[in-house]
């Protein structure tokens, strides 16, 4: 699975202003792929709103990748500027204890 083929699919939405995808462990899968997005103007959506733009999302890049690529959650974020390195790189370790964190 390659995390740029999602990511380049979400980036395709006019909504989506960023994004990064990496794997966390899954009993049945071993990884899966989990997208943290960050959104052009609104606000992340929060409850079952984000429940619903995330199903919304996943429908519309679900075409375009492979079935193992489909993320399992979109995960929404203000912003991954404190995931970055000093150049910009999203350090993506240090994101995945984030959505750890979250998804825990």
């Amino acid at each position: 699975i390659y995390a740029s083929n999602i990511e380049k699919c979400l980036l395709g939405l006019a909504s989506v202003l960023e994004t990064a995808v990496i794997g966390v462990p899954d009993i049945k899968d071993g990884e899966v792929p989990i997208a943290c997005v960050v959104l052009r103007t609104a606000p992340p959506p929060l409850g079952n709103d984000a429940k619903e733009k995330s199903r919304s999302m996943i429908e519309y890049i679900k075409p375009s990748i492979m079935p193992l690529e489909v993320p399992s959650q979109i995960l929404f974020f203000d912003s991954l500027e404190e995931f970055k390195n000093p150049i910009g790189k999203i350090l993506k370790r240090k994101l995945k204890e984030e959505v750890l964190k979250r998804l825990s």
